[in-house]
């Protein structure tokens, strides 16, 4: 009797074992990734290494599909279900957690694809920028459509618990020569943080992904990752944050081929990255010289020599283009092939175990040890202010836009750069030198910001071409104001006058100088700065001193006086 009631109930669990393998269980709901000290971590406290990978496909090769993000500049494969979950089997043969997508569409849906990739344990880096929309390094400016855009892609994904993180600007600063656009990034990270704070949003960490420039590496970590107590910078919201990032990225390509931990350079960078108070990691690597990619750098990063310092790292890249870094190919018909190093980089990601801290351990170090301050820059070449812009404020600048009475031409492509284009630069650095411009300049180096430099570039144009139509009118010929504005270029739209609201909010529209003045010398040392404030340099024929700011004005110099000025182009106009 045993054995048959043995016999019948092993054939009854054989029978429940095989239907619940018909219903497979569905994989646990992924966690957040949160920040403790400079690590990353799980909600259990567990450490959190990237393996990750560049995942961006390029728009040549594409233009037929006619999505709607191509006209923009750039393919999002996270809102095309049909790209994005035949690739997600490629990551999981790569053993990936994490992507870095660099231009994602806020006006898509990306529910699916974010879904896929939760669901299949992967993690997703989302750089807010877009190539028609970034901080200009040779011209920087923090401003309406710029916050616009990045707050537009924060609303489309911050509900995805495996959303990583944000990265607020990519190589923004290549040199000592464009430090100055660095204080637009950090404006950039506290406007956004501030704006998850104020929707509610779950706390998703911002950072910056640097470049690997001798010059630059080490005071650009300490800018974007401390804060200087000496720091006055304009705070509207009282609530302290000085734009300083929640983790660290640097697009490091030293280790090539064969190279140990030691003659790469990374037991260098290693060491200076030691004492960073946020995560940092390799927000792109795998350099090319030697190819096939052995990919031995990942024996370092993962390993005891790295992993303390480092949280891992994005391999460059899924997709092969013209940078020829890619681990697999799309061909005409859509299909993706595995390339050679496909198959080397998966066995490193698969044999990486990195041996993590617990979060408990951490926390416990901290509160005995606080991390301390990065060592005190000594730099005479950085050129960065620790003065922030302001917040850009989108109903001043709305206001402005409707009191201007002179305007730029209009741009035909509905997606064109908000950035002034070669043309309409030229025109704006003319027109500055015929009247101040300092209210809608903004300066970097020196952390000055006129009221208005947070206005959109076509609405700094506007303005400018509008004094300068103030100015003309009645001169020579007896021009009209816009008689001036249509021999500038620009198109003439008579104007009503502006409500009480936006008077109080504006002001003098056309005061001529209206800082957003600073106190503070800054937090790192930096070279007193000789060249003018305006984009482009113009000659060094008479120059004036006003306030702080150097200006040119082309009416102390007869050399000049023909050349520059707008009376004799109207001159030739009425004759």
């Amino acid at each position: 009797m045993k054995t048959a009631i043995k016999i019948v109930t092993t054939v009854l669990l054989a029978f429940l074992a095989g239907g619940a393998a018909k219903t497979p269980k569905p994989p646990p709901e992924i966690t957040p990734i949160h920040i403790t000290g400079n690590k990353f971590f799980h909600e259990n406290g567990t450490q959190f290494f990237l393996k990750g990978i560049a995942y961006q496909r390029q728009v040549p090769g594409h233009q037929h599909l006619g999505f709607a993000e191509i006209p923009k500049g750039y393919v999002d494969s996270l809102a095309h279900p049909e790209l994005c979950l035949p690739d997600i089997e490629l990551l999981q043969q790569l053993h990936v957690n994490t992507i870095r997508v660099y231009q994602v569409d806020p006006d898509q849906s990306h529910h699916e694809c974010m879904s896929a990739l939760a669901e299949a344990g992967i993690y997703v880096l989302v750089d807010l920028l877009a190539p028609n929309s970034a901080i200009n390094r040779a011209h920087p400016l923090w401003h309406t459509e710029l916050l616009g855009r990045y707050k537009a892609v924060v609303d489309n994904l911050h509900t995805y618990n495996n959303l990583l993180g944000f990265i607020a600007g990519n190589e923004v600063v290549t040199g000592t020569h464009d430090s100055g656009a660095a204080p637009f990034v950090r404006a950039a990270v506290r406007d956004t943080r501030r704006y998850m704070r104020q929707q509610g949003y779950r706390p998703v960490p911002i950072g910056y992904a640097s470049n690997d420039d001798e010059a630059t590496r080490i005071p650009s970590l300490q800018y974007f990752t401390r804060a200087s107590e000496s720091s006055s910078a304009i705070d509207t919201d009282n609530d302290g944050d000085r734009g300083i990032t929640d983790f660290y990225g640097i697009n490091m390509f030293e280790w090539c081929g064969y190279l140990t931990f030691a003659t790469s350079g990374f037991r260098a960078r290693t060491v200076e990255f030691a004492s960073l108070p946020v995560p940092v990691f390799l927000s792109e690597f795998g350099c090319t010289s030697v190819r096939p990619r052995p990919f031995t750098e990942t024996e370092a990063l993962y390993g005891v020599e790295m992993a303390q310092v480092w949280s891992g790292g994005v391999a460059y890249e899924l997709f092969e283009n013209a940078n020829h870094h890619g681990v697999a190919e799309e061909v005409p018909n859509g299909a993706v092939h595995k390339l050679g190093e496909f198959d080397v980089l998966s066995q490193r990601y698969r044999m990486a175990a990195p041996r993590g801290q617990s979060e408990e351990d951490v926390r416990k170090a901290l509160h005995r040890a606080p991390l301390p301050p990065p060592p005190p820059l000594q730099s005479t070449t950085w050129a960065a202010s620790a003065e922030l812009p302001p917040t850009p404020s989108e109903e001043k600048c709305r206001c402005v836009g409707e009191m201007l009475s002179c305007w730029p031409q209009r741009a035909i492509d509905p997606f064109a750069s908000p950035e002034l284009l070669v043309e309409k630069r030229a025109l704006y650095d003319k027109v500055c030198l015929e009247v101040d411009c300092g209210k809608v300049e903004a300066d970097g180096s020196r952390g000055q910001y006129g009221e208005l430099s947070g206005c959109a570039p076509e609405v700094r144009l506007a303005w400018a071409m509008s004094k300068q139509a103030r100015k003309g009118r009645g001169g020579a010929g007896d021009l009209s104001e816009s008689d001036v504005c249509t021999i500038s270029g620009g198109i003439f739209e008579s104007k009503v006058s502006p409500s009480p609201d936006c008077s109080n909010l504006v002001g003098d529209l056309f005061a001529e100088r209206s800082l957003v003045e600073t106190s503070a010398v800054g937090e790192l040392s930096q070279p007193k700065l000789q060249a003018p404030v305006h984009f482009s340099q113009p000659p060094t024929l008479g120059k004036k001193r006003t306030g702080n700011w150097t200006h040119f004005d082309p009416w102390e110099s007869k050399a000049v006086k023909t050349k520059f000025s707008w009376w004799s182009l109207a001159l030739l106009f009425v004759g």
